[in-house]
């Protein structure tokens, strides 16, 4: 399984935290099919681990849009600490960027 290096988009707000991150007790991760993700939500819920926010974060990641619309606020790490580079070799700082600008780090998040 290939390793992702991806962040959340940290100013998107989940009602009940991010979907992967709410499913990761079933091992859901972004490498997951529909149908394992459907599988590892059936295993949940026969552990009798499955709550109103599982439901919604199963709901966000069976609906193929949803899903789509989740994984498009994923930013990769390393394009981002790039990016961070560039701007530090340019002479502009973090600081000065404006707020929806600014990148945040893994470490930060």
């Amino acid at each position: 399984m290939p390793e992702n290096n991806l962040l959340m988009d940290p100013w998107c707000v989940w009602p009940d935290g991010f979907p992967y991150a709410a499913l990761a007790d079933g091992g859901v991760d972004l490498n997951f099919s529909m149908a394992d993700i459907r599988q590892a939500y059936f295993e949940l819920m026969e552990g009798g681990q499955v709550d109103d926010c599982i439901r919604r974060a199963y709901d966000e990641l069976r609906i193929l849009p949803r899903r789509l619309l989740v994984d498009a606020l994923l930013y990769d790490a390393n394009t981002a600490e790039e990016l961070l580079e560039m701007l530090a070799e340019s002479g502009v700082s973090q600081q000065e960027l404006p707020l929806n600008l600014q990148v945040p780090m893994s470490w930060d998040v």
